[in-house]
């Protein structure tokens, strides 16, 4: 755009429309005069529609069950759609830390403003969310902070103490030191009785903060490309995680062989020392260049790749024809969703606190070896209400990543009678297990992998933004093609 007509449009931004924005924040809409109000109108995007379901894709089957198939294209936007949901809540963690909370208010805004409910990210997909961001218009915001004042008299007390306070000293009569010790006392004591009668004085305080949505979507892309790293490297430990995973259940198994019939791991409080040793350092996020909420993420990334791994097992499962396997793992990945949602305690519904029966009904217990309920009622029984001993908090006792697999792994083994073969057929979660695992492997690999892509990314997002920021604006009339020509050095051409 031509240096004259910036310098004019810069000029004419003068008319003001306040709009108000809750307790203490008035956004205020920037217009200009010498071009009439608009909503600027960009190029159709270029990013396609994403699917709703992370990694993997559903089709109809001949038997009628979804089919789930490991979509790596798929896999890659749904990893990338979840990195900008950790960098949004990233950033409005370091927002709260810094009183930057109006710029969390502008982004709820944002987000209402798509009408797609909580899944504005995943269902318009990372890179459309960062390209509409940036195309919002600046937004000035007034922001009206209360702060509080000395009174008049009480400044005055707080002078004449000063002004009366006297050095400590070494003195060796005693009856000094304590005559200053008193008049220290009733000074004090003075000044907080002016203080009881002349409280402070409130003011508001107003400061101008101009929202600038391209820069806060390039600081997303900027706290992305960390995450990325971080998560990187974080997934190297996902075969240890493996390990211990397998070294609890071994534990465990040891211990009720040694116990002998009738050892119940839940009625004895999980065994002394029975409790899976942390792999990840939770600890390293408050030191060092860690993001603030590396934690957290990490718990987020391996619940993520643990349920695309099962369904990958449960996907070839129903290639191989394991029916039995498949229809254990549909009542399992369900429970589990459902604990993932409200805790493995969840109040007033028996149905969440342990597995469904199993679908082929082998009697009273349908195959799994206990009523449905009955174990959530042990596990609160012998842990409590508070969880103690399961992590002590609704979050810990989820079940998700790495704990459904220790709900897989404690399963017991399922035996029914199979009228198509004839025979009877059994299904071992330990060895589920073993095989979810597998894949959490590959799984990890795949996401490490796509992972690498994203500083790439986000240059092709850019260059499309501008691109089209540039189509609108010259669509608009606000480029005039001949002047820009003007401008170029000599040597070059229009054509050129």
């Amino acid at each position: 755009m031509p240096r004259r007509l910036l310098a004019a449009v810069f000029a004419g931004v003068a008319a003001l429309f306040l709009l108000q924005c809750g307790d203490g924040f008035t956004f205020v809409t920037t217009t200009s005069p010498v071009l009439s109000p608009r909503s600027t109108v960009y190029p159709p995007s270029r990013f396609a529609p994403l699917s709703t379901r992370g990694g993997i894709s559903m089709s109809g089957s001949s038997n009628g069950r979804e089919s789930y198939s490991w979509d790596e294209d798929v896999l890659d936007r749904a990893v990338k759609d979840m990195l900008v949901d950790r960098a949004v809540e990233t950033v409005r963690h370091l927002w709260n830390e810094t009183g930057g909370d109006i710029y969390g208010q502008w982004l709820d805004r944002f987000t209402a403003r798509q009408n797609l409910g909580d899944d504005v990210i995943s269902t318009m997909g990372w890179a459309r969310f960062l390209i509409k961001m940036m195309r919002e218009e600046p937004v000035e915001a007034v922001v009206i902070r209360t702060a509080k004042k000395d009174s008049p008299q009480v400044i005055e007390a707080q002078r004449k103490a000063r002004n009366n306070a006297r050095p400590p000293t070494l003195s060796p009569w005693r009856h000094s030191v304590n005559q200053l010790s008193a008049d220290w006392d009733a000074e004090e004591e003075e000044e907080m009785k002016v203080a009881l009668d002349y409280p402070p004085q409130l003011k508001a305080v107003k400061r101008s903060v101009v929202v600038q949505p391209a820069e806060l979507a390039k600081k997303l892309m900027d706290i992305r490309e960390q995450l990325a790293l971080e998560w990187r490297e974080d997934l190297k430990n996902i075969e240890v995680e493996n390990d211990e995973i397998v070294r609890l259940d071994n534990d465990r198994r040891r211990r009720a062989r040694e116990a002998g019939p009738g050892y119940d791991e839940v009625e004895q409080g999980g065994g002394g020392g029975s409790r899976r040793r942390l792999t990840y350092d939770h600890g390293q996020a408050f030191g060092g260049d860690s993001s603030p909420l590396r934690s957290d993420n990490y718990e987020t990334l391996v619940g993520y790749l643990t349920e695309i791994a099962a369904l990958v097992v449960q996907e070839r499962m129903r290639v191989d024809g394991d029916d039995m396997g498949w229809n254990w793992m549909e009542q399992f990945l369900y429970w589990a969703k459902a604990n993932s949602k409200y805790g493995s305690a969840a109040p007033g519904d028996e149905s969440l606190e342990s597995p469904p029966p199993f679908p082929s009904d082998n009697g009273g217990d349908g195959g799994i070896g206990e009523e449905r309920g009955a174990r959530g009622k042990r596990v609160k029984a012998a842990f409590g209400a508070a969880g103690v001993g399961m992590g002590g908090t609704d979050e810990d006792r989820k079940t998700r990543g790495n704990r459904m697999l220790e709900e897989m792994l404690m399963g017991q083994k399922v035996q029914t009678f199979d009228f198509k073969k004839n025979d009877l057929v059994g299904v071992d979660p330990a060895e589920i297990g073993q095989l979810v695992m597998d894949a959490r492997i590959e799984v990890a690999r795949r996401i490490s992998t796509a992972l690498e892509t994203v500083p790439a990314d986000h240059g092709l997002v850019l260059r499309r933004y501008l691109e089209d920021k540039w189509e609108a604006d010259r669509a608009a009339g606000l480029v005039n093609v001949e002047d820009d020509d003007a401008d170029e050095p000599e040597g070059r051409g229009k054509g050129e």
